[in-house]
């Protein structure tokens, strides 16, 4: 179902992180298996914010019609 250099969007929150449900990364690594991979989160200027080993259950696919929202970090 995913691949490497989709984009997907979170659907837990990730406090540690400043990151909330509905935040969009891109999986950069998938693990052997496909039961995990890394997702990058990145900030506005493209700063890296977060990378994180992630499952399927913690993210889902961008859908075609959506539209992108733009929040500040929280501190």
């Amino acid at each position: 179902m995913f691949k490497d250099l989709d984009v997907v969007v979170l659907t837990v929150d990730l406090p540690a992180y400043g990151l909330v449900k509905g935040d969009a990364g891109t999986i950069v690594d998938m693990h052997p298996g496909g039961g995990s991979f890394e997702v990058e989160f990145n900030d506005s200027l493209g700063r890296l914010v977060a990378m994180e080993p992630l499952g399927p259950a913690q993210v889902r696919p961008l859908g075609k019609n959506e539209v992108l929202v733009s929040r500040a970090k929280a501190a």
